[in-house]
């Protein structure tokens, strides 16, 4: 894939905007997914701005140059997980009814500080960063609201609704935007990846229970410089540590292959966790993050 660096993972956004994807994550669980169309966006300038609406936006234009001026449709991939809570997994903006083939990250990402992200029109951005349109902003998405997530889609002055707004996924953070190409390489939608589709890639260590004391020998935690210890005087307990690079988290692995999460409190280099009540049959499994993933399609 053309301009696509080798660590780079992002979700599978063919599969996200076929509607009705289904998904089962690395614990077993099964995420339902649907495809929602939130309106229509003006761009004007031949840019596009992304991030933050009440804190920060940046323009960029399309990988080959200025957009074409029009009237473009966003939708979303909401995806619902098994306690239904639900959530913005991609928003695409898109330029063009052919197919992407081949995807380029955009110079320009979002960085979310109010849980919320945004296409608008790269020339809008002043207008769309005022404590005016801010106000109005709020109003709008608790006026959309569906527990949880919301989208509004707003006219910050400029004639035209060139502000698109949407819940970021499960919060804060930094998230990628990403070109779709045609075969001809002409952009035909932008991504925003709220990296909901994607998960860690891990390498599992697995123990019968009960566990014995003291430290637990383990090929998969000594190669990636990892421990975990049972304390002499307290058998529910478990130390893990591994190195800052790397993260372990405990899960119980029933009988019928599903994994069950454990929690635990981090430390500086670690997490202890208190073992009290293990599933009938359980097997502890410590799972060491090595990378990330596109997470399983389900097949139908």
């Amino acid at each position: 894939m053309t301009g696509v660096a080798a660590l780079d993972v992002y979700t599978d956004f063919e599969a996200a905007f076929a509607g009705g994807t289904r998904y089962v994550d690395g614990d077993g669980e099964v995420l339902a997914t649907r495809v929602v169309e939130v309106g229509k966006l003006a761009l004007r300038s031949g840019t596009v701005a992304v991030g933050d609406p009440f804190t920060n936006l940046a323009a960029m234009p399309g990988p080959n140059g200025l957009l074409p001026a029009g009237t473009y449709p966003v939708d979303i991939c909401v995806v619902t997980y098994p306690n239904n809570d639900r959530r913005i997994a991609v928003a695409r903006l898109r330029l063009a009814d052919r197919p992407a083939r081949q995807w380029v990250r955009g110079s320009e990402g979002a960085a979310v500080d109010a849980g919320t992200a945004a296409f608008a029109d790269g020339a809008d951005i002043d207008r769309v960063l005022t404590e005016e349109m801010g106000d109005a902003l709020e109003k709008a998405l608790d006026a959309t609201y569906v527990d949880t997530y919301a989208t509004s889609l707003l006219d910050p002055g400029s004639g035209a609704p060139s502000l698109c707004a949407f819940s970021s996924g499960i919060g804060d953070g930094v998230y990628a935007s990403w070109w779709g190409l045609d075969d001809a390489g002409t952009a035909v939608a932008l991504y925003l990846d709220f990296d909901l589709l994607t998960e860690l890639e891990t390498d599992d260590a697995e123990f019968e229970l009960p566990l014995g004391r003291g430290e637990l020998a383990n090929p998969v935690l000594a190669r990636h410089g990892a421990s975990a210890r049972v304390p002499w005087l307290a058998a529910n307990k478990l130390r893990v540590r591994y190195q800052p690079s790397k993260s372990v988290h405990a899960r119980w692995k029933v009988p019928d292959g599903k994994y069950i999460r454990i929690a635990g409190k981090f430390r500086a280099n670690g997490t202890d966790y208190v073992l009290d009540t293990p599933p009938a049959g359980a097997r502890l499994v410590l799972r060491v993050s090595v990378g990330s993933q596109r997470m399983k399609v389900l097949a139908t």
